[in-house]
């Protein structure tokens, strides 16, 4: 844990730790100065895998302001990586893709995106889960109103792909996510950046499910029997995906290899619920109970 506020000793401690077999890393700071921060470490060699393990800010989100109440926070985050379940066997490298560059035209003149959800853009919601997930790098493909978008997102730790195509359909943007992939990644949960009740342990039980009995599957959440996002897939679909054209995306590589499926049950339908529609949003916002 780096505290001392001074990038000349954050920034070598912070490399020597990533570096290490430290099961946690964190560095105390703001959203603004964390962003900061991952740039720096980026322009000193480190890979957005590596910039993506930091906890930063530091600490489990609980309101805390007094610096006891944040010691406390700190503590509470150690321990629960600590406590995560270990298997003993390697974990595999799974990335998470989110799609942040539609016009969402049906929902609304003003970009979806950036509409205020709970104090924040609502493209910043998923983003947070997906970085708060085991996920790893999180790539945000923006198009539309890159430049906005991106500033959004300018205190969390991922990797942004401008897709200059995003008009010719969804197709495109989860091209380009793909194409920014390491040939290490194993597979990529796919999230689409108007679900804003999508949360780090959706992506988390699709990362299980992966790691377990579905390695090398495509692994599809449901909630009662409904099928839902964000899907993982695994490499082997890259191929396929990379060839789609329009704004279909790859739902219809699901049911071409319906045996590969393996179906994730969630306890909740956070995995169904996008804001599409004018009404979504208000029901998004809270005004339509």
């Amino acid at each position: 844990v780096v505290l001392s506020h001074d990038p000349k000793l954050d920034d070598p401690a912070l490399i020597a730790a990533l570096r290490s077999g430290a099961f946690y890393v964190g560095a105390l700071g703001s959203r603004k100065n964390h962003g900061k921060r991952c740039q720096r470490l980026k322009d000193q060699g480190l890979s957005d895998s590596e910039i993506a393990r930091i906890h930063g800010p530091i600490g489990l989100d609980i309101g805390a302001k007094s610096p006891g109440e944040i010691a406390v926070s700190i503590v509470a985050q150690v321990v629960a990586a600590r406590r995560a379940p270990a298997t003993g066997l390697a974990t595999p490298d799974i990335a998470a893709i989110v799609l942040a560059g539609g016009r969402s035209t049906r929902a609304g003149s003003a970009n979806k995106l950036l509409a205020d959800i709970d104090g924040r853009p609502m493209v910043a919601a998923i983003v947070a889960q997906a970085v708060a997930s085991r996920a790893s790098p999180v790539v945000v493909v923006t198009g539309h109103q890159a430049e906005t978008v991106a500033n959004a997102l300018a205190d969390m730790p991922v990797l942004l792909v401008h897709n200059p195509d995003f008009a010719d359909g969804l197709s495109t943007s989860l091209q380009a996510g793909l194409a920014a992939l390491d040939p290490s990644i194993e597979g990529a949960v796919v999230c689409l950046a108007d679900m804003p009740r999508v949360t780090d342990e959706h992506i988390g039980r699709l990362i299980d499910a992966f790691d377990g009995e579905a390695a090398d599957s495509i692994c599809v959440p449901t909630y009662r029997g409904k099928r839902g996002n964000p899907v993982l897939w695994a490499r082997r679909f890259f191929p396929e995906i990379m060839k789609i054209r329009g704004d279909a995306g790859a739902r219809r590589l699901i049911g071409e290899h319906s045996a590969d499926v393996l179906e994730v049950p969630m306890e909740d339908d956070g995995i169904l619920f996008d804001v599409d529609t004018a009404g979504a949003l208000d029901q998004a916002r809270g005004k339509d109970k």
